[in-house]
């Protein structure tokens, strides 16, 4: 309970823009999660440092955090949402140093575990966010930040298409 509640302060931290303290709450969530030995809360938190990560200009500590989501995920034999997620992360690293082969080859990594995320037997309540409109979005991020906008275009459109009213929080984020 106590790795959730840093969890969502991480998230709101995100969200408000206040990077720091999202940060330490993510150290936070990681340190209960680790002893509890849950890998997949393990794997939630994760991905969410890894967006503080990038935020807080320390593309290695994001890059890092993508490694040991992906190892634990493979401990855990986690389902391809969960790496679904993850390609997605490894995509947001990439884009922000600019490793344009290396957001390729995430954004299909991501796509082959979107096209088999059906057979999933149990999909983790952090990951249930992820869709199609999620690669859509990592895809026109790598178009704007390599300066080719109007590439990016139909895939921001597809993107918006594709969020689902019950996503209330990436609801929020396109209002």
């Amino acid at each position: 309970m106590l790795a959730e509640l840093h969890g969502h302060r991480a998230w709101y931290g995100y969200d408000g823009g206040c990077i720091a303290a999202g940060r330490a709450a993510c150290v936070e969530a990681l340190a209960a999660a680790q002893l509890v030995h849950d890998h997949l809360l393990q794997v939630s938190v994760l991905e969410t440092l890894v967006l503080l990560a990038i935020g807080s200009q320390r593309a290695w500590e994001a890059a890092s955090a993508v490694e040991n989501a992906h190892r634990l995920a493979c401990r855990a034999g986690a389902g391809h949402t969960v790496h679904l997620v993850i390609a997605l992360r490894d995509a947001n690293v990439a884009t922000h140093v600019g490793d344009f082969p290396g957001v390729r080859r995430a954004l299909s990594r991501a796509l082959s575990h979107q096209s088999r995320a059906d057979a999933d037997p149990e999909v983790p309540d952090w990951a249930r966010f992820v869709g199609p409109f999620e690669v859509d979005y990592a895809t026109a991020d790598m178009y704007v930040r390599a300066e080719q906008p109007k590439r990016a275009v139909p895939f921001l459109r597809a993107a918006l298409r594709g969020i689902g009213g019950d996503l209330l929080r990436n609801s929020a984020c396109t209002a």
